[in-house]
């Protein structure tokens, strides 16, 4: 591994709150970054009210239940975990994936025997990972 391929942990302040962000200082291969030209933002909405916008101990459980579904997908080969946000009562997921549809289809048969999270999912078209690139770069003059 090149010295500047590691795992970053870093933090921002947003609309007054404390987020860290949690990300590989690295894009993957070419043919990885080729195979998932669809950004996906998940949203998960917590009560972080009496944390500083942070979840508590209860919250975090059933966030780590959900992102365990997501790693799931990711070691099936349905996305590439980008980065993760969280703070500001949400936790952000940063995946990249192949395409909408194919994405969900997933989704829906992975969690079909899950309560029902509170989340909410977006998708851009991102075929040169211009959002990951750039969130490297942010943190990068930081340092």
């Amino acid at each position: 591994m090149d010295n500047e391929e590691y795992g970053v942990i870093a933090e921002a302040y947003e609309n007054g709150f404390r987020v860290v962000y949690s990300f590989d200082n690295y894009l993957p291969a070419k043919e990885i970054v080729q195979k998932f030209p669809t950004l996906l933002v998940i949203k998960f909405a917590y009560d972080g009210s009496e944390n500083d916008g942070m979840p508590s101990t209860a919250g975090s459980a059933i966030i780590y239940a959900f992102e365990a579904l997501l790693d799931e997908l990711v070691d099936d080969g349905k996305s590439f975990s980008a980065y993760t946000k969280t703070g500001g009562n949400f936790r952000e997921f940063v995946h990249y994936t192949t395409d909408e549809e194919s994405y969900m289809n997933s989704f829906n048969q992975a969690a079909k025997d899950h309560k029902r999270y509170p989340i909410e999912i977006v998708f851009y078209r991102d075929p040169e990972w211009t959002d990951y690139t750039k969130l490297m770069e942010d943190f990068a003059e930081d340092s």
